[in-house]
């Protein structure tokens, strides 16, 4: 009985989990307009307007004016690495 239990636990967490992460973009997959962005000439880029970016730690606004570098140690904006991904779709 306690054996039964544990493995419906541990299914329905399993289960949790691999849906949660189904149903979040993963860092390439994240909602990036190239539009939304301007690169400066230091190579950072710049949010022209107000937007919302959906990662795989889920929603984050974006200010006008906010500027997004090459993060060092992976650091990252929600799970996302903003800059590099702007880099690699829009240079």
């Amino acid at each position: 009985m306690i054996r039964t239990r544990l493995l419906m636990l541990a299914f329905v967490v399993l289960e949790l989990g691999l849906g949660a992460a189904a149903a979040q973009p993963g860092p390439s997959m994240a909602t990036l307009s190239c539009a939304d962005f301007r690169l400066r000439q230091d190579g950072a880029w710049v949010a022209v307007h107000p937007s919302v970016i959906y990662g795989p730690h889920g929603p984050f606004a974006v200010e006008a004016g906010e500027i997004f570098r090459i993060q060092l140690g992976g650091t990252t904006n929600y799970g996302v690495k903003v800059a590099e991904i702007l880099d690699s779709r829009c240079r």
